[in-house]
């Protein structure tokens, strides 16, 4: 790594990516961040990239240009769940297409990086395809350090997930989290609907197949001022979205940490090898 003055520099996004953002890969605004970095005799910090998002929206009006598969949105909440027979505090994962207003929940332990990744593949395989572009808040998960109004250092583990299903990025302005629109509401919708009176299930396994069976059901709603149903607009709307040919199955290394009978510490969660 190239250092001046004892620092690390890192490399900002180039005008002429800045100003097309969406028409370039995953994988093309890489590279030319990397060509653009070494021009400048500066380098990418730590392996991470740095993202920069272009405006969004005006305030108020943050579907006023959605089209099919243009621009999905998630978020995490919480809710309590008597699992096991003990009443418990669970994160969920709220996934939606505004163009069909279809949407998918999961819920986990807690919000990290792994359930950020897993709600990620949960809501692809669900939607049957990849959106284009996904507005984010800036959750630690993905964001590393914001260095401007819209430029974002990124973390590793989101990297791992934009350079497999090779979609767009969006970040919210610091304390505007209503650009991304609906999911607000949807947050709150699964909660008071999907998750009041407080369900009673033996594990996770049961919740999220609950969960589910809701989130299909959900399908058949139709929208207001559409005369079709969400499940007609998806089917419309994943002509619009990227293919998902595999699913993505992470890898997570934390060092060295075998434990006893042949097994793998994984944030307290032993793979058998």
């Amino acid at each position: 790594m190239r250092r001046v003055a004892g620092r690390s520099k890192t490399a900002a996004l180039p005008e002429e990516l800045c100003e097309n953002a969406w028409s370039f890969t995953a994988l093309e605004a890489v590279g030319i961040m990397w060509v653009s970095a070494e021009r400048k005799g500066s380098v990418l910090q730590h392996g991470t990239v740095v993202g920069h998002s272009p405006e969004s929206t005006p305030r108020g009006s943050p579907q006023a240009s959605d089209s099919a598969g243009d621009r999905d949105a998630l978020d995490f909440g919480h809710a309590l769940v008597k699992m096991g027979g003990v009443l418990r505090k669970v994160c969920f994962f709220v996934m939606t297409l505004p163009y069909s207003d279809a949407f998918f929940v999961r819920a986990y332990e807690r919000e990290c990086t792994e359930t950020f990744w897993d709600g990620h593949v949960g809501a692809f395989a669900f939607f049957g395809g990849v959106p284009r572009r996904i507005a984010y808040d800036n959750s630690k998960i993905a964001v590393a350090q914001i260095l401007g109004p819209r430029l974002r250092e990124l973390t590793a583990g989101f990297l791992q997930l934009v350079s497999h299903y090779l979609f767009g990025y969006h970040f919210c302005l610091v304390r505007r989290a209503n650009e991304k629109g609906v999911v607000e509401g949807l947050v709150r919708y699964s909660r008071q609907n999907f998750l009041v009176p407080v369900p009673q299930v033996r594990d996770f396994e049961e919740l999220n197949a609950y969960l589910l069976t809701r989130c299909r059901e959900d399908l058949r709603q139709r929208v207001r001022g559409q005369t079709r149903i969400k499940e007609q607009l998806l089917a419309e709307e994943q002509l619009s979205l990227q293919c998902c040919a595999t699913a993505w199955k992470p890898t997570w290394s934390t060092g060295p940490g075998n434990t006893s009978g042949c097994c793998v510490s994984w944030r307290r969660t032993g793979w058998r090898t």
